[in-house]
């Protein structure tokens, strides 16, 4: 939430992404993507936490940084 949430730090600690065409009903593409921006994220070394990993809230186009 604003103004405390990672989007809104500079520089931005958090990204929302979304398959495109955006089909906000098709889940099954946003886990596609969220298991390759973490897959990437790890092949390079960089640690990320994935909205679709939470359990009590699935945000599925939220990626962020892990400090």
């Amino acid at each position: 939430m604003w103004p405390d949430g990672r989007h809104n730090k500079s520089p931005s600690r958090a990204v929302d992404l979304a398959p495109y065409p955006i089909d906000f009903q098709d889940i099954k593409r946003f886990e596609i993507l969220g298991w390759f921006v973490k897959g990437l994220a790890k092949g390079l070394g960089i640690k990320v936490i994935w909205g679709g990993d939470w359990a009590n809230f699935r945000d599925w186009g939220h990626f962020e940084l892990v400090d």
